[in-house]
C-alpha cells in the first residue's frame, strides 16, 4: 500500500488517500472506512491509472462519506450506545474515569498530557480486555471450539483475526458495538479455527451458530465502509 500526500479537489476538499494494488480486484474501486480512511483499490496488473481523475469525478461521494466518518469517529460509543462525555477539573492532581448510565465522566487536573479521546480509548481497551476473552471462552465451550490464546489489539484494518497457531485477535474497538454484533465477530473467528477461508462451508458453520448473522454483519460493515 502506497500512502499519498493530501489531495485537493477544488478549493474546499482536501484529504489524504492510499493506493492499494489487489490481486483479487477486477475493477478500480474506492473504499472509505474509519480505520483506513480513503483507499483507491486497483487490480494488481494494472500498470497505469489516472487516480486524480477518478477522485475528481467522485468528489461529492468522497465529501459525503468522509463527513460521515468524521461524525462516527467523534462519537464515544460503548456497547452500541453513544455516551455523553463530561470533563471535570480538580485541584488535587487526581485522575479518574466513571461510567454513569449514559455519561462517561473524566475527572482530571486542568493540565493533563492526554486528550479526552486518548483517555476514552484506553478505558475502552480495558473493557475489551475484561469482556472479550471471557466471551470467547464461553462461546468456544458452547460450540466445541479449541483455541490457544486470545489477544486484544489496536488493529487498523480488521475487527478480528485467527492465526494458523489458533491465536484469536480482536480489535478493542469492538466494544463500540452492541453485544450481539461483538458475538458475531467472535463466532466468525472461531469458525476460522475449522475453516481458514470464506467458503460456503465456512458461512454455513457461522449460520449454524448464529442464524441471524447477516444482520450483525451489516452492522459491522456499515461502520467499516
Amino acid at each position: 500500500m502506497t500512502k499519498y500526500p493530501d489531495f485537493r479537489i477544488g478549493e474546499n476538499i482536501e484529504f489524504e488517500y492510499k493506493l492499494k494494488k489487489s490481486k483479487k480486484a477486477k475493477h478500480v474501486s474506492l473504499r472509505i472506512s474509519p480505520a483506513r480512511g480513503l483507499e483507491v483499490v486497483i487490480p494488481f496488473l494494472l500498470k497505469e491509472y489516472d487516480v486524480k481523475k477518478l477522485l475528481d469525478s467522485k468528489k461529492e461521494w468522497i465529501k459525503k462519506n468522509l463527513t460521515k466518518i468524521e461524525t462516527i469517529k467523534s462519537k464515544f460509543l460503548f456497547i452500541g450506545h453513544e455516551l455523553v462525555l463530561v470533563e471535570q477539573f480538580n485541584l488535587f492532581n487526581n485522575f479518574s474515569v466513571l461510567l454513569n448510565n449514559d455519561k462517561f465522566i473524566i475527572s482530571r487536573p486542568e493540565f493533563f498530557d492526554k486528550t479526552k479521546e486518548e483517555i476514552f480509548n484506553e478505558w475502552l481497551k480495558e473493557q475489551a480486555l475484561n469482556y472479550i476473552p471471557a466471551r470467547v471462552s464461553l462461546l468456544a465451550k458452547k460450540f466445541g471450539f479449541v483455541y490457544n490464546a486470545v489477544k486484544i489489539k489496536d488493529q487498523q484494518t480488521r475487527w478480528g483475526s485467527c492465526s494458523n497457531k489458533k491465536i484469536l485477535s480482536f480489535n478493542y474497538r469492538l466494544m463500540s458495538f452492541n453485544k450481539k454484533a461483538i458475538d458475531y465477530v467472535i463466532i466468525h473467528e472461531l469458525c476460522h479455527l475449522k475453516e481458514m477461508n470464506h467458503s460456503q462451508k465456512f458461512w454455513k458453520l457461522v449460520e449454524e451458530m448464529m442464524p441471524d448473522y447477516k444482520a450483525q454483519k451489516i452492522i459491522i460493515k456499515n461502520l467499516n465502509n
